[in-house]
């Protein structure tokens, strides 16, 4: 029986690095020649917060938040490999991140996910977050979902 844990770390973390790249490879996919649109607002460049699940000492999913002004968090690079998903691990991941933004004073979260990710879109709306107006720079962007939930 595998055994999955979760770590709290930053986005320097290698197998964080090392789940990223296999995600963008995983959105190239699926984004086409948007690709690069979406991937500029992927970086995790001043990510302080990134979770990192394994199952026994395999890093096999990850997620993250960005800190927003209004106490406010936007959940970014969630995945979790191919073999271990249908598991409740990017359920784990996405509800200890929001654990840790309360924790660390924030009230509301907020995520952009693609408009053919339905299982991400599943998800989020399972765990409470309600499609809302597209922010920032995916406001006119027809491919964009984008939720918020409150987390106080």
């Amino acid at each position: 029986m595998v055994k999955y844990k979760f770590f709290r770390t930053d986005a320097s973390h290698p197998h964080f690095k090392q789940l990223i790249v296999s995600l963008d490879q995983y959105l190239k996919g699926i984004d086409g020649e948007d690709h690069s649109f979406f991937s500029m607002h992927n970086t995790t460049d001043n990510i302080q917060h990134a979770i990192i699940c394994y199952a026994d000492s395999a890093p096999v999913g990850c997620g993250a938040f960005r800190t927003l002004p209004e106490n406010k968090v936007e959940i970014k690079r969630m995945f979790v490999i191919t073999e271990h998903r249908k598991k409740g691990i990017a359920n784990a991941i996405l509800k200890e991140l929001e654990q840790w933004a309360k924790e660390t004073g924030h009230t509301a979260a907020i995520l952009e996910t693609g408009m053919e990710m339905k299982p991400a879109i599943a998800l989020y709306q399972k765990e409470g977050y309600q499609i809302t107006e597209n922010y920032g720079p995916y406001i006119g962007i027809t491919k964009s979902v984008c939720m918020q939930k409150d987390l106080s």
